[in-house]
């Protein structure tokens, strides 16, 4: 079900930079801090000289084995059954992964990108050498003319600041800063698993676990032994492994990308690298400006330019409202109660031997729980004479936390509905001005923003009250262009 996180993480996939993993996309922030001078040039995609290992054996599937489907990869890339790079891919693999996914957009967008950003703008290969990006970057970012402020876009200047390789180095950096830490983990769980951003038709539960560093043949070959099991029918299964294998393949070739363009990389690194995407946006670039998430005075600026893409910006802005004001009631609910109760929790901690100081406060006992909750599994182990009042006591103060918890839901109901309504209103404000501007629109990940022909949470007249916000927004538009 939607709610209105999962409506901020659909505006990402069209307001922040993304890597992406799968046809959904994963937005990638992290960036790289510090670094070394520059080699002069990254290699390209080294020949190996090592032999193509065999896939392990793998885990018979109950339903019918989908490897055969992708006899490119599967062949030429055995060596990467076991998720191992650091024995070299052969050129027959490069060739065979660069076929495959150099040509694939960046992101999908909900609004076109001219010209679009492709993995082989950002990688660049044997004919397109991405280190005199460089070259046309380093400069720019030491002219004040390029400096566009917050707020101000000046396409005029795209050209000459070089704009769109600052987009290119900025999904590069992302990209490799986030795989050099992380890459997919595999994970079952009882009633169902997650593949990190993976999402698949028919998992009984999405678990959000933590990336790590083990993905291999053999993990592999298990989620699809155990998504043979969950899969509700062959379709599914069969979508759901080819999806799988897709993000296997794609992120060792990331990696493997990353890997061969350390020269650039290296290069990059420090603070003065920092924010290309927002400096590629104010010069004016459409990739950039389609993936930046500015404040309400980029959003204004931008309604000259791209008055549906100022809508999505503004649609973020305004349900990043709601759900802060939701954070807040519900952090503010939570310190009341720890309020309330701190005589019995500075207590609790005097009995475990804790010293909390002078004076003991709410945030002091708050910091002290992991020592608490230590000190009450080692008492457990060692039966101390005072567990059973300890245990008893602790049931007390958490008891008013857990009937907060579970009250959680129903108290965000408003703010769920509020941002529900703030979406509906949005897509169809884009939806009216694309249709009468004729201007190409992605209408399916528009509308997984939220659909108003079947909204979660509205009622008819509250859908018909949105439709209405929509028009006078686009009304007020058109007025003030005549």
């Amino acid at each position: 079900m939607r709610s209105d996180h999962l409506k901020l993480s659909l505006l990402a996939l069209t307001l922040c930079v993304v890597a992406s993993d799968d046809e959904e996309a994963a937005v990638f922030v992290a960036m790289l801090d510090q670094g070394t001078p520059l080699s002069p040039s990254p290699a390209p995609p080294p020949a190996a000289p090592s032999t193509p290992t065999a896939s392990k054996a793998p885990v018979e599937p109950a339903m019918e084995d989908v490897s055969a489907q992708r006899p490119d990869l599967q062949i030429a890339c055995a060596v990467l059954a076991e998720g191992d790079l650091n024995r070299g891919l052969t050129q027959e693999c490069w060739d065979a992964l660069d076929a495959r996914f150099l040509p694939l957009p960046v992101s999908p967008t909900v609004l076109p990108v001219s010209p679009p950003l492709t993995w082989r703008d950002v990688f660049g290969d044997m004919v397109r050498d991405i280190a005199p990006n460089i070259e046309v970057v380093d400069p720019a970012l030491a002219d004040e003319a390029c400096a566009v402020p917050e707020g101000g876009i000046r396409p005029e200047l795209a050209s000459r600041c070089g704009a769109r390789a600052m987009a290119e180095l900025h999904v590069l950096r992302d990209a490799c800063n986030h795989l050099s830490h992380f890459s997919p983990h595999f994970s079952l769980s009882r009633k169902g698993f997650d593949l990190g951003s993976l999402r698949l038709a028919g998992w009984s539960r999405l678990e959000s676990t933590p990336y790590r560093r083990n993905i291999n043949g053999a993990v592999r070959d298990q989620v699809l032994a155990r998504w043979s099991e969950e899969a509700p029918d062959q379709e599914a299964y069969v979508e759901g492994a080819q999806r799988l294998d897709d993000l296997y393949y794609r992120t060792m070739w990331k990696r493997a990308r990353c890997v061969a363009s350390k020269g650039v990389l290296d290069w990059m690194r420090g603070e003065r690298w920092d924010g290309l995407l927002a400096r590629a946006a104010r010069l004016g670039d459409d990739f950039a400006l389609a993936h930046h998430s500015g404040d309400r005075r980029h959003a204004a600026r931008l309604m000259e330019f791209n008055p549906p893409l100022a809508f999505l910006q503004l649609a973020s802005l305004d349900i990043q409202n709601v759900r802060g004001a939701w954070d807040q009631e519900d952090s503010t609910a939570g310190w009341r109660i720890v309020e309330e109760g701190l005589d019995d929790r500075i207590r609790l901690l005097k009995m475990a031997g804790i010293d909390c100081g002078a004076p003991c406060t709410a945030k002091a006992v708050d910091a002290l729980q992991h020592r608490l909750r230590r000190h009450l599994s080692e008492c457990s182990a060692q039966k101390c004479a005072n567990l059973a009042e300890m245990r008893k006591l602790q049931a007390d103060v958490q008891r008013p936390y857990e009937e907060l918890y579970s009250s959680r839901r129903a108290r965000s109901l408003p703010h769920r509905k509020r941002a529900e309504a703030v979406a509906v209103k949005y897509v169809l404000a884009v939806e009216s001005l694309t249709q009468a501007t004729g201007v190409e629109v992605n209408r399916a990940l528009l509308r997984r923003m939220a659909d108003p022909d079947d909204p979660e949470l509205l009622t008819a007249d509250e859908v018909e009250q949105a439709r209405f916000e929509a028009a006078r927004l686009v009304a007020d538009l058109q007025q003030g262009r005549r």
